[in-house]
Parts: C-alpha cells; sequence; structure tokens
C-alpha cells in the first residue's frame, strides 16, 4: 500500500535501450523487457540498481507498420527461472533469466494456415500453473496452451483471427480459468486440459476493441470487456448445471476508443474513454466521474491509488475513489512518447517510453521528480501575448468580479474567435464547466488540447497561430460532446470524424465550426449560380451483384438534352454528400464561366467497399450502366477519377488497376495503410510509361497523430515524390487548409481543369 502522505516520485535509474511498445516483467529481482536497436533483443536489468545483466538477441528488425514503431509488442512473463517472449513476427521464446540463454522456442507462425496479425504477434503470454497461454490466430488456434517447460503443445482453442489480445486469469463461480478473446467470442479456459468451460460472442469490432481486448475480472462473478472501438460492456458468468451460463448486464459507451486496459477497484472502473479519464459504476455501467487530467495515458492500480503513465511521459499518482478526480503526486519522467503499462514491485514503479526503460520510487524522498508538466502530445495554448486580448486575460485574472468585464468582451466581440495581427487566433469559450477542449485540424485525429481556464471566471480560451491564408474546421469539447463555437456563426460539416475525433465510417455528417483567416477568400466557383446556368441532377441506382442497390445522383450539365455531344465522365470516389462537396455548384460555375468544358459527373453518398472489389463494382456495373445510359465518351480518354482521404485510395487503384478504364486521377490527402501501399506500389511502378493525368493535394492541417506516429501530409507528399521519380506530370501540392470536403472543395477549380481539357482541346482531340 501507498502512503499518500510520502508520495514523492523520485527517479531511481534510467536506462537506455531501443525503440519497442514492450512493457517491463519484473521478477527475482530482474527487471526485463524486449527493444531493437537494429536487431531485436530481450535485455535484463538489476531491478534495484538498473545494472544491465544481460541481452540476447532474439531476431531481425521488425518494422513498424502505418507510423508504429519498430520492434517488438507484447511484454514478456516471467515463471521460475523462465522468461518467455513473443517476437512479433511469431516467434515464442524461452530463456534462462539467469543468463539470458534459450531454453526452447516455437514458431507460431509456421504451418498451413498460420495468420500473422497485421501489426505483428502483439499477445503477452501468461503462465497459468504450468501451462503458458498466448494467442496464436487462425488455424492454429486462437488461444494456445503449451508446457511452460519444454515449449511443446498442449491444446487449442478457437480458430479466429486475432490482432493484440491478452489472456488473464480470473476466478470465477469459484474456479480459476483462463479467459481470453478472439475476433468474435470470448472464451473461458481450463489451463491444465484446454477445455472450453465457456464463450460468449463479444460483437466487437475496431482494432481498439477486439483487436486488443484485454478481459478485466471484477467481482468474480462479472467481466468488463471493452470489446468496440465504440463501446463496451459487462458479462456475468454463473455456474448452471455442470456448466456455465454468460449473460450481459449492460452495454454502452461511456468507455471507449482506447488502447489503455481498464483497472477494478471497489465497485468501480476506471478508465480511458477517448482520451479522458473516468470513473464508471461497475454495477450500473453510470459514470462517477471524468477528467481530462493527467491526459491520455495507461493505467496500473497499486493499493488505493491509480498510478498512470500519460503518453507525454508524465507519471501521476491518483486516489481510486468514486468521489472525484484527487491527484496525489506527479513527476515528468521522459521527454518523449510514452506506451506502456506501468509495471509495479519492490516498491517501484517499473515504465517505459519508446527507448528507455526507467524504475521511480513513488516515495522516493529526496531527489525526487519534478512536478508533471506535459511537453508532448497535442500542442498547449500559447500565451495570450501582449494584444487586446492578452490584456483582456490579464484583467480578467486580477478583478475581483470579472462577470462585467467578460460581459463586455463578448459585447464589444459578438464574432469569434479574434484574431490579432496576421495569424494569432484566440479561440474562446464562456460556459459554467469544470474543464473544456478544443479539438480540430490544427490540432489533429484523434486528440484535444486543454483549453485555458482565466483565473477562477468561467472564461475559456486557446491561442494559436495559424497561417493568414488558412481554412480550418473545429470544435469545442464539453465532456463528451463536440459543440460549435456559439460565437462564430461559420459552420460546416464533417463526414470524417466523429464527436470524440475519432475516424467516422457511418456516414454521418458532424456539425463543426470554420475558421477563415483574414486572407482567406471564398473560391468563386463556391458562389451560388445563377439559376440560369445551373445544370440537373438524376437519380440511378446500381444493381451490384455483390453490393445490392447502389444509389448514384447524375450531374448533368446545362443543354445536356438539346445537345448531340458526347461528354467526359468525372467519377467521384468515396462518400460525396452534394451540399457538402459543392459538387454540382462548382460544375455550374466552372462550365458557365468557361473554366471547364461540360462535363457528365457522377457521385454517391454511399458508403463503399474497400479494394478490389470497388475496383470490380465501378468497371463492371457503374460504368457500363452510365455509358448505357448517357452520351459519354465510353473510353479512357473520356474518364477521370477524384477521390479523397479513403476515397482516394479507391480511385487511385482504379487508375492504376485499369489503365484501358481512365485518363485522369485527382487525389485529396491520401490516406491508406501500409498493407494498401504494398498492394498499390507495384501498380503505380507497372503504370509509369502511360499518359495519366494526375493531381495531388493535401492540407498544411490534414489529418495527423504524432502520438500514433503517422501523417497524411507526409503521406500525401512523399506519394507526390515518388511519382515524381517515375515521371508522371503533377499538378496540385500543400495548401493552407484542413481535410475532408470542407477543404477539398476550396480547390475543385484547380484539381478539374488540371484533369480535364479545354474545349478546344476536347474538339482537337
Amino acid at each position: 500500500m501507498l502512503d499518500p502522505a510520502r508520495l514523492a516520485p523520485a527517479v531511481a535509474w534510467r536506462a537506455k535501450v531501443g525503440s519497442g511498445f514492450s512493457g517491463v516483467s519484473v521478477a527475482r529481482g530482474k527487471a526485463i523487457t524486449m527493444f531493437e536497436d537494429g536487431d531485436q533483443y530481450i535485455v535484463a536489468f538489476d531491478a534495484a540498481t538498473g545494472g544491465e545483466l544481460w541481452r540476447r538477441r532474439i531476431g531481425e528488425s521488425f518494422p513498424g507498420r502505418d507510423g508504429s514503431w519498430n520492434g517488438p509488442i507484447s511484454t514478456p512473463v516471467i515463471h521460475g527461472d523462465l522468461v518467455v517472449a513473443l517476437e512479433p513476427r511469431g516467434r515464442l521464446i524461452a530463456l534462462d533469466t539467469r543468463d539470458g540463454k534459450p531454453v526452447w522456442s516455437v514458431d507460431l507462425a509456421a504451418g498451413p494456415g498460420a495468420l500473422r496479425p497485421a501489426y505483428g504477434f502483439g499477445s503477452s503470454p501468461l503462465v497459468a500453473d504450468d501451462t503458458l497461454v498466448v494467442h496464436g490466430g487462425g488455424p492454429r488456434g486462437t488461444v494456445l496452451g503449451l508446457d511452460v517447460a519444454s515449449g511443446e503443445a498442449r491444446w487449442a482453442v478457437g480458430t479466429e483471427p486475432v490482432l493484440a489480445p491478452s489472456p488473464v486469469i480470473l476466478t470465477l463461480a469459484g474456479r480459476s480459468m483462463v479467459v481470453a478473446s478472439g475476433q468474435e467470442h470470448v472464451f473461458g479456459i481450463d489451463p491444465g486440459s484446454g477445455e472450453v468451460l465457456w464463450e460468449y460472442p463479444h460483437e466487437g469490432a475496431g482494432y481498439r476493441g477486439e483487436g486488443s481486448l484485454v478481459p478485466v475480472g471484477l467481482d468474480g462473478e462479472r467481466i468488463f470487456l471493452a470489446h468496440d472501438d465504440d463501446a463496451s460492456q459487462v458479462i456475468d458468468v454463473r455456474r448452471k448445471g455442470k456448466g456455465f451460463a454468460v449473460e450481459r448486464l449492460w452495454r454502452n459507451r461511456v468507455i471507449r476508443n482506447s488502447y489503455n486496459v481498464a483497472v477494478h477497484h471497489e465497485g468501480h472502473l476506471y478508465a480511458y474513454s477517448a482520451r479522458v479519464l473516468v470513473c464508471v459504476d461497475a454495477a450500473t455501467g453510470e459514470l462517477e466521474w471524468r477528467s481530462r487530467s493527467p491526459g491520455d495515458g495507461f493505467i496500473t492500480l497499486v493499493g488505493d491509488t491509480l498510478v498512470i503513465l500519460t503518453k507525454a511521459g508524465t507519471l501521476h499518482a491518483i486516489r481510486a475513489t468514486p468521489e472525484g478526480y484527487q491527484e496525489l503526486a506527479s513527476a515528468t519522467i521522459f521527454d518523449e512518447l510514452s506506451w506502456a503499462i506501468p509495471s509495479v514491485a519492490y516498491g517501484g514503479v517499473f515504465l517505459r517510453s519508446r527507448d528507455e526503460v526507467v524504475r521511480v520510487d513513488l516515495q522516493g524522498g529526496e531527489g525526487a521528480a519534478q512536478a508533471a508538466t506535459a511537453s508532448l502530445g497535442p500542442a498547449r495554448s500559447l500565451e495570450p501575448g501582449g494584444g487586446e486580448f492578452g490584456r483582456f486575460v490579464r484583467a480578467v485574472e486580477l478583478a475581483a468580479d470579472p462577470a462585467p468585464m467578460i460581459d463586455a468582451f463578448f459585447a464589444h466581440h459578438p464574432k469569434l474567435p479574434l484574431v490579432e495581427g496576421a495569424d494569432l487566433v484566440h479561440f474562446v469559450y464562456r460556459g459554467d464547466e469544470e474543464g473544456m477542449a478544443i479539438a480540430g485540424d490544427h490540432i489533429g485525429a484523434r486528440l484535444e488540447a486543454p483549453m485555458v481556464r482565466v483565473g477562477t471566471s468561467d472564461l475559456f480560451y486557446y491561442s494559436a497561430r495559424v497561417l493568414p491564408k488558412a481554412r480550418i474546421s473545429y470544435v469545442f469539447r464539453r465532456e463528451t460532446d463536440a459543440i460549435r463555437d456559439p460565437h462564430n456563426p461559420l459552420g460546416t460539416e464533417t463526414l470524417i470524424f466523429d464527436a470524440d475525433r475519432e475516424f467516422s465510417t457511418t456516414g454521418r455528417l458532424l456539425a463543426v465550426s470554420e475558421l477563415r483567416m483574414p486572407e482567406w477568400e471564398l473560391p468563386r466557383h463556391l458562389r451560388e449560380p445563377d439559376p440560369a446556368v445551373r445544370g440537373s441532377l438524376e437519380t440511378r441506382v446500381v444493381s451490384s451483384r455483390e453490393l445490392g442497390d447502389v444509389v448514384f445522383q447524375v450531374y448533368l450539365p446545362r443543354g445536356y438534352a438539346t445537345s448531340d455531344e458526347r461528354y467526359r465522365v468525372v467519377y467521384y470516389h468515396g462518400q460525396t454528400p452534394r451540399e457538402l462537396s459543392a459538387v454540382p455548384r462548382t460544375l455550374d460555375n466552372l462550365i458557365a464561366n468557361g473554366d471547364l468544358p461540360p462535363v457528365i459527373a457522377v457521385f454517391s453518398e454511399a458508403r463503399l467497399p474497400p479494394t478490389p472489389a470497388y475496383t470490380f463494382f465501378w468497371a463492371e456495373e457503374v460504368v457500363p450502366m452510365v455509358d448505357a445510359s448517357y452520351r459519354t465518351i465510353a473510353a479512357a480518354r473520356g474518364r477521370v477519377g477524384v477521390g479523397g482521404d479513403l476515397g482516394a485510395l479507391h480511385a487511385a487503384f482504379i487508375a492504376f488497376e485499369r489503365p484501358d478504364m481512365t485518363s485522369g486521377l485527382g487525389l485529396h490527402s491520401v490516406a491508406w495503410l501500409d498493407s494498401d501501399w504494398d498492394a498499390l506500389e507495384p501498380l503505380v511502378g507497372a503504370g509509369a510509361d502511360r499518359p495519366l493525368r494526375i493531381y495531388l493535394d493535401w492540407g498544411t492541417y490534414s489529418m495527423h497523430n504524432p502520438e500514433e506516429g503517422w501523417d497524411l501530409r507526409s503521406d500525401s507528399a512523399r506519394f507526390w515524390r515518388k511519382l515524381e521519380r517515375l515521371g508522371f506530370t503533377l499538378t496540385g501540392g500543400e495548401a493552407p487548409d484542413g481535410d475532408g470536403w470542407a477543404s477539398w472543395r476550396n480547390r475543385a477549380d484547380v484539381m478539374l481543369r488540371s484533369l480535364l481539357a479545354t474545349r478546344a482541346a476536347e474538339r482537337r482531340e
């Protein structure tokens, strides 16, 4: 137990390692973890002094995917004089803890039908009695039991694939068992025999849901499951006759969207929901409290204290109580990103960042680390400066009664945000809230930044530098709600984010506020066109063999009905809402002004499947319908494809996989996983000698997340350089904008002009 009165975190030792997500296992006086430094290693340190005892190479470099670090993912387990670790390629390795010498190894990825998870094997093994339990995945077994001394197989359960879940040992209804999850089920397993005592269809989805599901035991009969990216549940496991009965007790969205594993203490769950720490009544699922402090991270329970390591590298001791957030102590430990659960042993906390292992004594007394101040994560607010807003903030801080002063400010500034100079922006909110945050293009995806409360008033602000010609979208985050800025009359919508600033594929639009910097101008093609120049819209249904009926809108230019011309077709891939994308308005204006020859456009608001199913659907079902129904130029020179984000992936695959069917490719903010690029890259290389027109742009504020290591801005720029090296002619580049159709539509004129020939050139063809 920790004595709250004596909490004074102090770094006892610090050791440099290499990259990896492996946590630290501590037993028998040793602290053991895995890392990569050119090759992959297991390393053992003296738990008391930090002296390195041994290290053992376990394999070649394992490159990270989609922005993740290189190196091991899982955490080793120590059992007696053995340490067993799972290397990300699937090699399960047992070493002697005394000297690191190999004892046995098993390749989980060997054999017919073996499946490697998308990001490598990441299950952290455990030992139940003398059985080593680990997730395998696929035909070899969802969950595997091996003899811990020899590595010989004992049993296998299920054939479901897995990503990175880990098994646990729980006592349920008086019986000790292993509880483990697959893509579809949670299993209760006898560790000795492998008998499945019960199984339950968890109905989960998502990488942070079923993909990394670690069951959390509650009280001997109930289990908490963060089974879905967007929800969690509690199930009850009871004796029924000679077997067990499983029943769901509750399911809700209070705990969601987090890689963190929840902890249970005296009837309450403590977990992260998105980036907010919450306390939830485990019996009912009802929220007790939430706090944006201390920032997103990973939790361990020590007695009555939550010990949290944030991704920003700060350590916090927090009282585990439903009465509210009560921080007891904090310290800054790392100046780099941290992504591992703290381990507790011998009176110390063992922590892992990307490249370091640290022991912290929570009751260290003298030599305590400095108070925590996050230096990583989302950008913090700038100081308000010495201008009008800075003077106002300082006056509010000093005022005995700031309310009249704040009233006067809003009366004088009925429209916000407040922009000072060329690029300093002050986002301002007033409300009786415990805390406020801001999320938006300038902050990043899956991120939010806390707003600064001014003194003890009800005024909050966030100050940032934004390019003078920029346009971005943002929301204020009040508790779990995303709200538009009540003092900003400019608003738009987004398809790509939900209220948590998580990626959305639901097709539901989210209302957001819009910041238009003083030097930004509304593009001419987005203005309302004269009714006399408007084209028409028709609805068409494509009856697909695989997808059923899919609804499309077809734009026909003014004069189509009385003309005998044949027209080029612009195909918009991905969800393209008519009003948000402004496709009809854009085409009306560009055609009327002579900036574009009359064209047909085909777009849809339907969610469409990933490649290659979509490529077949488009080439064999959509295009034939359009060519049969309208006067089109039914050849490659008569078709161009446009897409943004995931729609860019659809468009790119079509352009390079079916070069006989399209002559132009327009891309906004390419968004694809490494696995997508693995499939696309050879197609791009093979098409380097064809005359394909390519337009590619991205925003200065396009989607990025420094915590997860990915950035659509750098991905788009890298793809640009790749295309240049292959000899393609490119137009586009970076623009001072954000992401989604509210951004992409602003450059539709440049893109369409670059992809479609002028009327004179069209006639010459």
